[in-house]
């Protein structure tokens, strides 16, 4: 079994996704059960090829062991609360074939809805989680020996190029095919629930201020240091 279906006209073939058919150039994968004339790109389905997805898991980066005792160095995946780790690490695992560990120092956790704007610790909530988002960039910056700088957002938006990366950093070789079954599973047990267009506003105007101001602390940070700044999904609102 195969996740990839690629169709020239009346042919189907059945592969694993390679740096020449990858899962970006998919199309709709209800073009399987159509003849060539009724899916309404005939030209294109005879003279070149398409992909479309099967449903099916890619096993070949599924297969993951233990690293040696005292084979490689420790490496910190340090992050944010909420900033992806565990999905990043989901992603290492499968590229690297190695397992990670984890280590988690969570405080005390927010446990009211953030959107009652009238509970009193939200304000002090937001303030102290923005300065602490701010100081925990800007420490790693000052005090990390050897670092790579990984956003989330640049990762959902290039992963493997982004993945390559970071395998890269932690100097493990990784095969471009293993890269694209990462790829294929890129998502495991994960679903973020995005912003629903009717939640409502939990952000007051004095709060955006104090945020953005973080936001272009750190920006500027990560130019000092030779980084790219922020993504733009952190543009200042």
């Amino acid at each position: 079994e195969f996740p990839l279906a690629i169709l020239r006209g009346w042919d189907c073939y059945c592969a694993y996704p390679t740096p020449q058919f990858s899962l970006r150039d998919a199309v709709d994968g209800a073009l399987c059960s159509q003849a060539p004339e009724a899916q309404g790109l005939p030209g294109y389905l005879r003279e070149s090829d398409s992909m479309v997805t099967c449903g099916l898991s890619d096993t070949r980066c599924t297969d993951r062991r233990f690293l040696p005792n005292k084979s490689k160095v420790f490496v910190a995946l340090s992050s944010f609360p909420g900033a992806g780790n565990t999905w990043a690490r989901h992603l290492i695992e499968h590229a690297t074939g190695f397992y990670t560990g984890s280590y988690y120092f969570d405080g005390t956790l927010y446990n009211k809805d953030v959107y009652k704007r009238q509970v009193p610790e939200w304000p002090d909530f937001v303030n102290s989680y923005a300065s602490w988002w701010s100081s925990h960039v800007l420490d790693w910056l000052k005090y990390g020996k050897r670092l790579l700088v990984v956003h989330y957002e640049e990762l959902r938006r290039s992963l493997v190029p982004t993945l390559r990366e970071m395998v890269a950093f932690l100097n493990v070789s990784v095969s471009e095919e293993r890269l694209l079954c990462v790829e294929n599973n890129k998502e495991g047990s994960f679903r973020r629930r995005g912003r629903r267009p009717h939640d409502p506003e939990p952000f007051t105007p004095e709060m955006k201020d104090l945020i953005n101001g973080y936001i272009r602390t750190v920006d500027q940070a990560l130019r000092d240091h030779n980084w790219a700044g922020l993504p733009r999904e952190y543009v200042p609102r």
